[in-house]
């Protein structure tokens, strides 16, 4: 499946700026790609990649790892920056804090950039600074002010400050993106700025819906480890799934979080299983050898609550049924394409009902559904809409 291509971006230099690496994460490694594939020169601000994109220069910081010392160091700053009385001491601190003082071989030179893609917030205020007559273009991946707000530590040492980030350089962006209407809606009501929406979908795969043993039913869930999103709850509705449900947890991220629910998979072994990651380039051919993609997320804070997940398209894009909770943006995907079941509740015992209910011909028509939906849901279709916001920026 083609995408949108035109010379537009053809030789313009583009610096894109990540915490994360490229090479591991879908929003700054997919416009990368597109980038590329319509011509720019793209360096990349972030930790060194492992050569798989089409990047002309890197500038490569250290990647965020939880070595006890580079973690003291980090909470020092932090600790520093909360008392600190001045918001530009502050912005030092936190460059500081994710290694921005140490960019390796070099700092890029920013007056060089047609645009500045910035994919986290904590870089915005070097790019502002930076910038010149370059066009920035931030990617407001999550509500920042709130990412952890189920967290006390992040209400007292990071909500004000990311809070002031908004309110100081949100408005000198020359475009705005974000991932659903919820967290569009926040950052309106807020700080009076409109996000275009970008969806994490990704590219389209041509491949086919899997057919199963029908006695069964294989269950999987990917990503990321993190306490807040109470990943539990969907090994705990093998209390009350029958014997046909099978469940795969392919996870990174917290090492002790991982060990936890590797802790209560244990005692429904061998229908649970915490497994390691699978190569971020070819996941979604794995997955579809599953039947079903699983994501009972629990609205624990604003960014849970209006969560669109890379990995519910991803499962669309494998062929997959989807099983879900009543997150509301999920929902409105899930409905409209008819792709599964929607949990009444966040409750394992509600979803495990639903899931009882299913008959193996249900699970085909939903997976007939996802085979339908993956040529709209997919970023070739998405990046029409990136297209557009780089036409107006280099207008």
């Amino acid at each position: 499946m083609e995408g949108v291509r035109e010379n537009l971006l053809e030789g313009k230099k583009v610096l894109v700026m990540s915490v994360n690496n490229p090479s591991k994460n879908p929003r700054p490694n997919r416009i990368i790609k597109f980038l590329a594939n319509h011509g720019a020169i793209v360096d990349a601000l972030s930790p060194k990649t492992s050569g798989d994109l089409k990047i002309n220069r890197e500038f490569n910081i250290n990647e965020l790892r939880p070595r006890l010392n580079e973690r003291l160091l980090r909470v020092l700053l932090v600790l520093l920056r909360k008392v600190s009385p001045n918001f530009e001491l502050k912005v030092k601190l936190t460059e500081l804090a994710y290694g921005l003082n140490r960019i390796i071989p070099y700092p890029p030179r920013f007056d060089e950039y047609d645009i500045i893609v910035v994919e986290d917030i904590v870089f915005l205020p070097m790019a502002i600074r930076n910038r010149n007559k370059a066009k920035v273009l931030c990617d407001l991946r999550e509500f920042y002010p709130l990412e952890f707000s189920n967290y006390f530590i992040f209400l007292l040492l990071q909500s004000d400050f990311m809070n002031e980030l908004c309110m100081g350089y949100l408005k000198q962006c020359d475009s705005l993106i974000t991932v659903s209407e919820g967290i569009a809606k926040m950052y309106k009501e807020k700080f009076d700025v409109s996000p275009e929406i970008i969806m994490s979908t990704p590219y389209y795969h041509d491949i086919s819906p899997s057919i199963n043993a029908h006695n069964q039913i294989k269950m999987v869930h990917h990503g990321m480890a993190s306490p807040d999103r109470e990943l539990e709850r969907m090994i705990y509705t093998f209390k009350y799934l029958d014997d046909r449900f099978y469940l795969d947890f392919y996870l990174v991220g917290s090492q002790l979080y991982i060990q936890r629910l590797k802790n209560i998979a244990q005692k429904f072994y061998p229908r649970v299983k915490v497994l390691p990651p699978m190569d971020f380039d070819s996941f979604i051919p794995n997955l579809n050898k599953y039947d079903i993609g699983l994501y009972l997320l629990a609205p624990t804070n604003r960014n849970t609550l209006y969560s669109l997940p890379n990995k519910l398209f991803e499962f669309v894009q494998a062929r997959l049924m989807v099983a879900i909770g009543p997150s509301p943006e999920m929902v409105k995907i899930v409905r409209k394409y008819d792709l599964g079941i929607i949990a009444d509740n966040f409750e394992p015992q509600n979803l495990a009902e639903k899931l009882n209910r299913l008959k193996y011909e249900d699970i085909l028509h939903y997976k007939r559904n996802s085979h339908k939906a993956a040529k709209i849901l997919c970023y070739e279709n998405e990046s029409r809409k990136l297209l557009d916001i780089i036409r107006k920026l280099l207008s």
